[in-house]
Protein backbone atom coordinates (compact mmCIF):
# COMPACT_ATOMS: atom_id res chain seq x y z
CA UNK A 1 0.00 0.00 0.00
CA UNK A 2 1.14 3.28 -1.12
CA UNK A 3 1.31 6.64 1.45
CA UNK A 4 0.87 9.95 -0.58
CA UNK A 5 1.25 13.07 1.38
CA UNK A 6 -0.71 15.81 -0.30
CA UNK A 7 0.74 19.27 0.30
CA UNK A 8 -1.38 22.04 0.25
CA UNK A 9 -5.37 21.40 0.56
CA UNK A 10 -6.41 24.46 -0.99
CA UNK A 11 -9.11 23.77 -3.66
CA UNK A 12 -6.86 22.18 -6.01
CA UNK A 13 -4.71 19.84 -3.17
CA UNK A 14 -8.06 19.05 -1.41
CA UNK A 15 -9.52 17.97 -4.59
CA UNK A 16 -7.05 15.62 -4.96
CA UNK A 17 -6.93 14.45 -1.96
CA UNK A 18 -10.71 13.75 -2.04
CA UNK A 19 -9.79 11.54 -5.04
CA UNK A 20 -7.14 9.92 -3.80
CA UNK A 21 -9.34 8.76 -0.55
CA UNK A 22 -12.43 8.02 -2.31
CA UNK A 23 -10.98 6.08 -5.21
CA UNK A 24 -7.81 4.10 -4.27
CA UNK A 25 -6.77 2.44 -1.53
CA UNK A 26 -3.56 4.12 -0.72
CA UNK A 27 -2.95 6.02 2.60
CA UNK A 28 -3.27 9.44 1.89
CA UNK A 29 -2.10 12.35 4.06
CA UNK A 30 -2.92 16.06 3.97
CA UNK A 31 -0.69 18.99 5.64
CA UNK A 32 -1.22 23.05 5.07
CA UNK A 33 -0.19 25.84 6.86
CA UNK A 34 -3.87 26.48 7.51
CA UNK A 35 -6.34 25.47 10.16
CA UNK A 36 -9.30 26.24 8.71
CA UNK A 37 -7.96 24.76 4.87
CA UNK A 38 -7.12 21.38 7.15
CA UNK A 39 -10.89 21.56 8.69
CA UNK A 40 -12.49 21.49 4.61
CA UNK A 41 -10.13 18.48 3.86
CA UNK A 42 -11.32 16.74 6.83
CA UNK A 43 -14.97 17.57 6.49
CA UNK A 44 -15.01 15.57 2.49
CA UNK A 45 -13.16 12.69 3.80
CA UNK A 46 -9.49 13.68 4.08
CA UNK A 47 -9.37 12.42 8.12
CA UNK A 48 -5.68 12.29 8.25
CA UNK A 49 -4.94 16.17 7.14
CA UNK A 50 -2.92 18.11 9.30
CA UNK A 51 -1.91 21.43 10.19
CA UNK A 52 1.96 21.31 9.03
CA UNK A 53 4.28 24.58 7.65
CA UNK A 54 6.34 23.13 4.76
CA UNK A 55 8.47 26.51 4.66
CA UNK A 56 10.51 24.61 7.49
CA UNK A 57 13.08 22.21 6.29
CA UNK A 58 12.33 19.80 9.34
CA UNK A 59 8.53 19.66 8.59
CA UNK A 60 9.58 18.78 5.10
CA UNK A 61 11.83 16.13 6.24
CA UNK A 62 9.40 14.53 8.83
CA UNK A 63 6.35 14.69 5.92
CA UNK A 64 9.35 13.02 3.81
CA UNK A 65 9.51 10.11 5.94
CA UNK A 66 5.84 9.64 6.41
CA UNK A 67 4.92 9.46 2.46
CA UNK A 68 6.29 6.82 -0.41
CA UNK A 69 5.11 10.04 -3.01
CA UNK A 70 4.67 13.93 -2.69
CA UNK A 71 2.03 15.49 -4.50
CA UNK A 72 2.74 19.08 -4.00
CA UNK A 73 -0.32 22.10 -4.22
CA UNK A 74 1.53 24.73 -2.66
CA UNK A 75 1.70 28.52 -4.04
CA UNK A 76 2.95 29.16 -6.45
CA UNK A 77 5.74 31.44 -4.50
CA UNK A 78 7.29 28.69 -2.42
CA UNK A 79 6.37 25.57 -4.84
CA UNK A 80 10.16 25.31 -6.31
CA UNK A 81 12.22 25.02 -2.92
CA UNK A 82 9.42 22.61 -1.76
CA UNK A 83 9.55 20.52 -4.95
CA UNK A 84 13.79 20.79 -4.88
CA UNK A 85 13.57 19.76 -0.94
CA UNK A 86 11.47 16.83 -1.59
CA UNK A 87 13.94 15.75 -4.38
CA UNK A 88 16.96 15.81 -2.63
CA UNK A 89 15.27 13.76 0.46
CA UNK A 90 14.49 10.93 -2.29
CA UNK A 91 10.88 11.07 -2.90
CA UNK A 92 8.77 11.10 -6.08
CA UNK A 93 6.89 14.32 -6.47
CA UNK A 94 3.88 15.28 -8.62
CA UNK A 95 3.82 18.87 -8.24
CA UNK A 96 0.77 21.12 -9.98
CA UNK A 97 3.15 25.11 -11.02
CA UNK A 98 6.51 23.87 -10.06
CA UNK A 99 8.44 25.69 -12.60
CA UNK A 100 6.23 28.01 -13.79
CA UNK A 101 8.50 29.80 -15.26
CA UNK A 102 10.49 27.88 -17.19
CA UNK A 103 14.05 27.85 -15.95
CA UNK A 104 16.82 25.56 -17.44
CA UNK A 105 19.18 25.75 -14.63
CA UNK A 106 16.49 24.82 -12.22
CA UNK A 107 15.41 21.70 -14.81
CA UNK A 108 18.92 20.89 -14.80
CA UNK A 109 18.76 20.27 -10.97
CA UNK A 110 16.31 17.03 -11.82
CA UNK A 111 18.70 15.33 -13.59
CA UNK A 112 18.94 12.77 -11.52
CA UNK A 113 17.45 10.89 -8.06
CA UNK A 114 13.81 10.53 -7.66
CA UNK A 115 10.88 11.04 -10.23
CA UNK A 116 9.63 14.82 -10.70
CA UNK A 117 6.56 15.44 -12.68
CA UNK A 118 6.44 19.37 -12.82
CA UNK A 119 3.58 21.96 -13.54
CA UNK A 120 1.01 19.05 -13.65
CA UNK A 121 -1.97 20.99 -13.13
CA UNK A 122 -5.08 20.99 -15.56
CA UNK A 123 -4.08 23.53 -17.74
CA UNK A 124 -1.01 23.25 -18.43
CA UNK A 125 -0.64 19.81 -17.01
CA UNK A 126 -3.31 17.26 -17.74
CA UNK A 127 -4.10 18.89 -20.94
CA UNK A 128 -0.85 18.58 -22.54
CA UNK A 129 -0.50 14.83 -21.52
CA UNK A 130 -4.19 14.37 -23.53
CA UNK A 131 -2.77 16.39 -26.60
CA UNK A 132 0.43 14.08 -26.96
CA UNK A 133 -1.26 11.21 -26.75
CA UNK A 134 -3.63 12.10 -29.21
CA UNK A 135 -0.71 13.63 -31.53
CA UNK A 136 0.98 10.26 -31.27
CA UNK A 137 -2.31 8.58 -32.91
CA UNK A 138 -1.75 10.78 -35.65
CA UNK A 139 1.00 9.94 -38.97
CA UNK A 140 1.80 13.58 -38.33
CA UNK A 141 0.61 16.88 -36.29
CA UNK A 142 1.82 20.71 -37.42
CA UNK A 143 0.57 22.43 -34.69
CA UNK A 144 -1.60 21.48 -31.34
CA UNK A 145 -3.94 23.75 -29.87
CA UNK A 146 -5.24 23.52 -26.15
CA UNK A 147 -8.41 25.62 -25.54
CA UNK A 148 -9.05 25.65 -21.83
CA UNK A 149 -12.21 26.61 -19.93
CA UNK A 150 -16.03 25.36 -19.09
CA UNK A 151 -18.27 25.11 -15.69
CA UNK A 152 -20.09 22.12 -14.27
CA UNK A 153 -23.55 21.77 -15.39
CA UNK A 154 -23.98 20.13 -11.88
CA UNK A 155 -21.18 21.23 -9.47
CA UNK A 156 -20.61 18.36 -7.46
CA UNK A 157 -17.73 18.23 -4.33
CA UNK A 158 -15.39 18.87 -3.83
CA UNK A 159 -14.86 21.77 -6.33
CA UNK A 160 -18.50 22.51 -6.42
CA UNK A 161 -18.07 25.78 -8.37
CA UNK A 162 -15.71 28.23 -7.43
CA UNK A 163 -12.80 30.20 -8.12
CA UNK A 164 -9.74 27.46 -8.05
CA UNK A 165 -6.49 29.27 -8.89
CA UNK A 166 -4.68 32.04 -7.03
CA UNK A 167 -4.75 35.17 -8.16
CA UNK A 168 -1.15 35.72 -8.49
CA UNK A 169 -0.74 32.67 -11.13
CA UNK A 170 -3.79 33.99 -12.94
CA UNK A 171 -2.41 37.42 -13.42
CA UNK A 172 0.82 35.80 -13.95
CA UNK A 173 -0.42 33.81 -17.20
CA UNK A 174 -1.25 37.26 -18.98
CA UNK A 175 2.09 38.72 -18.70
CA UNK A 176 4.91 36.24 -18.17
CA UNK A 177 5.86 35.21 -21.73
CA UNK A 178 4.57 31.79 -22.80
CA UNK A 179 7.33 28.37 -22.62
CA UNK A 180 6.03 26.31 -25.92
CA UNK A 181 7.55 24.00 -28.12
CA UNK A 182 8.59 25.29 -31.54
CA UNK A 183 9.95 23.17 -34.09
CA UNK A 184 10.87 20.72 -31.69
CA UNK A 185 12.79 23.57 -29.36
CA UNK A 186 11.50 25.13 -25.89
CA UNK A 187 11.00 28.85 -26.84
CA UNK A 188 9.42 31.61 -25.19
CA UNK A 189 6.74 33.80 -26.97
CA UNK A 190 5.19 36.97 -26.14
CA UNK A 191 1.50 35.70 -24.37
CA UNK A 192 -1.12 38.42 -25.91
CA UNK A 193 -0.20 39.64 -29.49
CA UNK A 194 -0.84 36.55 -31.24
CA UNK A 195 -4.25 35.94 -31.87
CA UNK A 196 -7.05 33.68 -33.96
CA UNK A 197 -10.67 32.92 -33.80
CA UNK A 198 -11.19 29.45 -33.96
CA UNK A 199 -14.97 27.96 -34.38
CA UNK A 200 -15.52 25.17 -31.89
CA UNK A 201 -18.90 23.85 -32.95
CA UNK A 202 -22.39 24.78 -33.19
CA UNK A 203 -23.34 24.16 -29.29
CA UNK A 204 -19.71 25.71 -28.14
CA UNK A 205 -19.74 28.49 -30.39
CA UNK A 206 -16.07 30.46 -31.27
CA UNK A 207 -13.41 32.27 -29.11
CA UNK A 208 -10.56 33.92 -29.32
CA UNK A 209 -7.56 32.03 -28.63
CA UNK A 210 -3.99 34.03 -27.03
CA UNK A 211 -0.67 31.88 -25.95
CA UNK A 212 -0.79 31.87 -22.22
CA UNK A 213 0.62 29.21 -21.00
CA UNK A 214 3.35 25.50 -21.70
Amino acid sequence: MVSVGVVGLGPMGRAIAYYLVKHTGHVVNGYDVSEEAVNEARRVGVNSAVKADVRSEDVIRRIAGENDVIVSAVPQSIADQVVLKFHELGKPVIDLIFMWRYDEALASKLGGGSLVIPAMGWAPGLTNLLAMAAANELDGVEEVGIHVGGNPVNPRPPLYYELLFSLESTVDEYVRPATIIRDGRVVNVEPLPRSSNSGLGLLMGTSQNSTLMV
